[in-house]
């Protein structure tokens, strides 16, 4: 009796962590936090004011402050980006007249270097696309954008090839609103539209979203080349050709600016400016709701998705940092009950971008009437770091099968990993682009 309590103990954990919404978790401050960085579902850095730079390195059940050696000025924080568990890059800016400062550290905040300052500058994003290439927007100053490319890793920036005129001290771009995918790069201009390249940023085209009012391009968010979602006069917009048009979805608008905007396949989240919610759509835009509303009743300054996993993250002006996993989809294509346990090998493998997965769960009674168990499939990198996980949740008896997209993971070696009651297994494959 006491084994089946504790199973069904086991198997509660398992479904409530599956359909389980957002997660509160502490951050150990009370400051705004304006930017939110996720490498993967375990590594995440965030940043607020002054000498406070947050990590955690284990899908947050743990935030450590590592900013306590930043040296001065110490200003406020405007975007951060995490390359990995020991690197990251942030921009400030402090004085009067106001400086910006990009620092990097290579040793997970035990020493901060400076390797950027510009006058009346203020830099608004930041994306690294490899540990050592990189690209970094501001706003105008000088009659011209201040854009700056890096392959150095952020230890040198230069901005050589990337004139773009703006004298309109109006026009500016928003925190985070930066896309860096592939040779193509999207920036926010408040005012204007957004501004895209296609080649590493050395020619660029203005894609005018001024027709359905005064645009606000604040939050921009590609899954692929062609699809993106954006904000234009408060409104959603979303693209199916690289933002060579935009059309506004599922009629959501607002009084607050957009501050965030992530989403995988047909799923997508945002944010807004003095917004408590979270809205959400599982159909490409079509149709919106709000999956979740903080409960420090304040505004939201961000949210991302991990670059290589299925979790999110949402940080707000009270300090606050909230965690979503995003449920993944599985099929089960034999209801015959397995003798013992198997999981086969990934096919195709190698593979590009996609993947099937297939396992089998034998019989195992719990309690009179209630068969099942609860099965838990991860993705790892060849370090170990968890990439996504695919499977989370109570499974009857039966073979099932489950696809995972590569498409945002590097080529290389990966690892899947099974564990269900006392079984687990693991497999490698290969990823080749």
């Amino acid at each position: 009796m006491k084994k089946i309590i504790l199973f069904l103990l086991f198997s509660y954990f398992f479904v409530s962590n599956l359909h389980a919404q957002w997660i509160t978790q502490n951050s150990g401050t009370i400051l705004t936090l304006f930017s939110v960085s996720a490498v993967d579902n375990d590594i995440v850095w965030a940043c607020a004011s002054g000498s406070n730079i947050f990590r955690t390195t284990d899908g947050g059940a743990t935030w450590v402050n590592i900013g306590n050696n930043i040296p001065p000025p110490l200003g406020v924080e405007t975007t951060i980006f995490a390359v990995d568990a020991n690197t990251a890059l942030f921009a400030c800016y402090a004085g009067n007249p106001t400086i910006t400062y990009v620092y990097k550290t290579t040793d997970a905040g035990a020493s901060w270097n400076l390797f950027f300052t510009q006058l009346n500058g203020f830099m608004t994003g930041i994306w690294m696309q490899t540990p050592q290439q990189g690209f970094m927007v501001g706003w105008p100053t000088g009659g011209r954008w201040s854009l700056w490319k890096t392959t150095s890793g952020g230890s040198h920036w230069d901005s050589t090839g990337l004139f773009v005129p703006e004298n309109n001290s109006s026009i500016w771009s928003y925190e985070n609103s930066l896309v860096y995918m592939g040779t193509n790069i999207w920036f926010g201009a408040r005012g204007k539209g957004i501004w895209h390249s296609t080649n590493d940023g050395s020619s660029w085209t203005l894609q005018d979203l001024t027709s359905g009012g005064f645009p606000y391009p604040s939050a921009i968010w590609f899954t692929d080349l062609n699809t993106g979602l954006s904000s234009a006069n408060l409104n959603i917009v979303k693209t199916l050709n690289g933002g060579a048009n935009w059309a506004t979805v599922g009629g959501q608008t607002g009084p607050e600016v957009v501050r965030g905007i992530t989403g995988l396949g047909n799923e997508w989240w945002y944010v807004r400016d003095l917004d408590a919610n979270i809205y959400y759509t599982s159909n490409g835009g079509t149709n919106w709701s709000i999956q979740f509303t903080s409960p420090s009743a304040v505004g939201f300054k961000h949210i991302t998705k991990a670059r290589n996993g299925n979790c999110l993250w949402a940080v707000n002006i009270s300090g606050n940092i909230y965690k979503y996993i995003i449920p993944t989809g599985i099929k089960q294509i034999s209801s015959e009950i397995p003798s013992s346990f198997k999981l086969y090998q990934n096919y195709p493998n190698p593979f590009n971008p996609e993947t099937k997965i297939k396992f089998s769960i034998p019989d195992f009674p719990l309690a009179k009437g209630v068969r099942g168990m609860g099965v838990l499939l991860s993705v790892y990198d060849i370090l170990g770091h968890e990439i996504i996980t695919l499977v989370n949740e109570q499974l009857k008896p039966g073979t099932y099968e489950v696809q995972w997209d590569a498409s945002r993971s590097a080529s290389g070696v990966y690892f899947y990993r099974i564990e269900a009651d006392n079984f687990i297994d693991s497999k490698k494959m290969l990823v080749i682009k």
